[in-house]
């Protein structure tokens, strides 16, 4: 059994890498932390005091708190999103934020807000498209897919974008990621983004009606499973420093 595990990290490692893009070269690292936040007032107050300790100055990450406008039967409220450029980048951080005492303040003022998380995910790009941290609204799909069926979704994926940037259907930011640890409901998402969400919503509703988009889902349809979609709204950003 272990043996068999190893290999399907492995195999899903290995079609990370092979079909991974980004525009400049580089895959960026994200960790995903959902969560239920019955004040997220506090949930911000307590994010800003930690951007402000010297803990905060000195992650290596880009973060945001992002809110789940919709996302079905998911308890998740919220979630906190931290970028890397480099998985050096976050083992630095998780040292930080094992050792420094604002890390320890930032804790006990999330479970005194109440708090309780939901989920915890590593993820890597796979393909990124313009940069997402400038749109504020986004729709996102999460889908089963196995490692040997990665390239074949990808290029059916990218024939499908490709279509709808060509028609003016897909104008901000896109992507696909991978999930590497924390995949127990879904192994990739895709996402697409947007400053307005009345104009995200109504450019997907032109994509779905189009022929490239009915192309798609034939050829995607033994290739994953769809497991939810959801629409996210950014609260705050929090660049590196």
């Amino acid at each position: 059994m272990k043996h068999a595990m190893l290999f399907a990290v492995t195999m899903l490692l290995t079609s990370l890498l092979q079909a991974g893009h980004h525009e400049e070269g580089v895959k960026p690292i994200y960790q995903f932390y959902h969560f239920n936040a019955p004040d997220p007032a506090a949930v911000v107050s307590a994010m800003d005091k930690f951007a402000a300790s010297d803990c905060g100055k000195q992650m290596p990450a880009n973060i945001a708190l992002s809110a789940e406008l919709y996302n079905g039967s998911d308890n998740a409220t919220h979630f906190i999103i931290v970028g890397f450029a480099s998985h050096a980048d976050r083992v630095k951080a998780e040292a930080l934020q094992a050792t420094c005492p604002a890390a320890s303040v930032f804790n006990a003022s999330m479970q005194k807000a109440g708090v309780t998380r939901t989920s915890e995910r590593l993820a890597q790009a796979v393909v990124e498209v313009k940069d997402w941290s400038q749109d504020t609204t986004f729709m996102k799909f999460d889908f089963q897919v196995a490692p040997e069926n990665v390239s074949a979704f990808l290029s059916a994926w990218t024939k499908l974008t490709n279509a709808a940037v060509k028609a003016g259907h897909l104008t901000n930011s896109y992507g696909l990621e991978g999930i590497i640890a924390g995949s127990k409901d879904f192994s990739h998402f895709v996402y697409i983004g947007h400053t307005d969400s009345a104009a995200l919503v109504e450019n997907f509703a032109k994509v779905s009606a189009s022929s490239a988009y009915a192309e798609y889902s034939k050829a995607v349809a033994n290739l994953r499973t769809s497991v939810n979609t959801s629409m996210i709204q950014i609260v705050k950003s929090w660049p590196r420093q």
